[in-house]
């Protein structure tokens, strides 16, 4: 799939989803509009994991760099891997914009995230212990957050259809998350933006993130943490 003049990867990630008795997920593209839609109706769903709030085919679009799980780089725009440190350096005005529209049933837990991953080792497929995953929830809709909420807020400049504003963010953290990674998240504390072209610096994110995963994941991050960007997507 190409935008312009780059090139992406996009996937309809059924996370969670064992099984299902009807229904469908589709994804499609118009090149000639640079529109993506996807859609999804699922029911009498069967789940992997029935405590998980993340479940249903969802999708995955893959901007940047490389994928822990899939070796072939995208959009070799910036320089990766690199030490956070380094990347803040090299491009401390990185930012991220997207313009959507969200529609959903008010009964259904969603949310709309930028997901980056963090690897000690780029040479080895998959994630686990003393790797991280980095959130940026620009919406979201019925979830529980406090399960990993730190208690912690943060406001963060961001451009919300053309304005730059101070969004307040909760910050969530589970040190010890899924095969082993820590998680840390960023979620707009008025559920965020349903619709609308959203901007985002990921250093100032990115500046959150060294400084409090040492004091909430002592064990894990004993100092600030120092291993290559391996890839992200949203």
């Amino acid at each position: 799939m190409a935008w312009g003049n780059n090139k992406y990867e996009i996937y309809i990630n059924m996370w969670n989803l064992a099984n299902f008795n009807k229904g469908y997920a589709k994804m499609t593209y118009n090149p000639n509009k640079g529109v993506l839609c996807f859609y999804a109706l699922l029911s009498n769903v069967l789940l992997k994991n029935p405590e998980s709030q993340v479940w249903g085919g969802y999708p995955e679009i893959f901007l940047i760099g490389r994928s822990p799980w899939l070796k072939s780089p995208i959009n070799e725009i910036i320089n990766l891997p690199q030490r956070i440190n380094d990347l803040l350096s090299s491009y401390p005005n990185l930012g991220i914009y997207v313009n959507y529209t969200l529609m959903h049933s008010p009964s259904t837990p969603m949310d709309w995230a930028y997901d980056i991953w963090f690897l000690k080792n780029p040479n080895i497929t998959g994630v686990g212990p003393g790797d991280a995953e980095m959130m940026i929830w620009l919406y979201y809709s019925g979830y529980n957050t406090q399960w990993a909420y730190t208690g912690i807020n943060v406001n963060i400049p961001i451009y919300v259809n053309g304005t730059l504003i101070n969004e307040t963010f909760m910050v969530l953290i589970n040190c010890n998350h899924g095969a082993g990674w820590t998680y840390i998240a960023f979620v707009p504390v008025n559920n965020g933006y349903k619709s609308g072209n959203i901007g985002v610096w990921l250093a100032p994110f990115l500046n959150y993130m060294v400084t409090l995963l040492p004091q909430k994941c002592p064990s894990i991050w004993q100092s600030q943490i120092m291993f290559p960007i391996y890839g992200s997507w949203i």
